[in-house]
């Protein structure tokens, strides 16, 4: 039985391989998507035997549906993100957005799938942009692009 919870281990890290390095393109995204979701069924029919003790298979069973759920997330806050930003780069956005600065992506389990509501974030309080901006000022800021300057604040 331990060698089946190693396949479908190694299938679910092959999926997030999938959404990771496969060129990080929004087909691709969505291929892996599916992928992950054909992954669902065979994840439900785990069946373990023996105990839980000394029974790696058995904690792999247990963690599968969350891990499941994690990659999943993943895959759809990116396949969702019209933009490219640090690590999570999309060949098909290249480039940084404001718009996306001024908004969290909050992904809920919904049923048996994931749902990814937008959430904007808060206003930056006064005080602390002007602890941001210090003696150098907005310029310097705006001289290095700096990310302060995308969100919604008053100075």
């Amino acid at each position: 039985m331990a060698a089946a919870f190693s396949a479908s281990a190694a299938e679910l890290a092959r999926c997030a391989d999938l959404a990771d390095l496969a060129g990080r393109n929004g087909a691709e995204l969505e291929f892996a998507s599916g992928e992950l979701e054909r992954f669902v069924e065979r994840v439900q029919h785990i069946k373990v035997s023996g105990g839980r003790t000394y029974n790696p298979g058995w904690n792999l069973a247990t963690d599968l549906p969350a891990m499941l759920t994690v990659a999943k997330c993943t895959t759809r806050g990116a396949i969702e993100r019209k933009e490219s930003r640090g690590g999570h780069t999309l060949d098909d956005y290249p480039e940084m957005s404001p718009e996306w600065r001024q908004i969290n992506l909050i992904c809920r389990r919904d049923g048996e799938g994931v749902r990814i509501d937008r959430q904007p974030l808060p206003s930056i309080p006064g005080e602390l942009v002007s602890l941001f901006l210090g003696e150098s000022g907005e310029a310097e800021l705006l001289a290095q692009r700096h990310p302060l300057l995308l969100y919604r604040h008053p100075l």
